[in-house]
């Protein structure tokens, strides 16, 4: 049991965190159904700078039903990543963005970046698990810092956990 739990809190990284994009690998919202409104407040639009981005993402919590008493899932360290972001991805950011996973099959419901506040819900798909997230954060040209409350589902084993991921520009893409 304890060898499951470590192996999908592996996996719940990965597929929150972006783990399978290296720093040069652009991410970005290619593969989902997005609403999104426009990010702009009241002093005018606010959106995010291309170049390079570090972001590092952090379960504060994890819980799992039915899991034995006196049984708890070990704490894992956080994983920070490097991707270059381009113009066109960050003129229009979507959820999918926050989702860390180029590859999943997601749609959004009431997803805003207005004002420097972030917020909605996202729900992807990807080889065989099910996330259900809902996202609340901020950002300015040169950061974010979400906090994401995750409901996964992988081969019928059900998890909930608390993310925090935040990021920041730390310069120019290479090359």
């Amino acid at each position: 049991m304890r060898r499951s739990i470590a192996a999908m809190s592996a996996l719940l990284l990965a597929s929150c965190g972006g783990q399978g994009q290296n720093e040069n690998q652009p991410s970005g919202t290619q593969n989902s159904s997005e609403a999104v409104a426009p990010a702009s407040g009241g002093g005018g639009d606010v959106t995010l700078q291309p170049g390079l981005w570090e972001s590092t993402v952090e379960i504060v919590s994890m819980t799992m039903p039915n899991m034995p008493q006196g049984m708890t899932i070990p704490k894992q360290a956080a994983v920070s990543t490097r991707t270059c972001m381009t113009a066109s991805q960050l003129s229009a950011p979507g959820p999918s963005l926050f989702s860390g996973n180029k590859d999943a099959n997601c749609t959004s419901q009431n997803f805003s970046m207005s004002g420097g506040r972030l917020q909605g819900t996202l729900q992807c798909e990807v080889a065989g698990t099910t996330q259900r997230m809902t996202m609340d954060g901020q950002f300015t040209p040169t950061s974010y810092e979400v906090t994401q409350h995750v409901e996964t589902t992988v081969s019928g084993m059900a998890t909930e956990q608390e993310v925090r991921v935040t990021s920041h520009r730390v310069g120019d893409c290479p090359g």
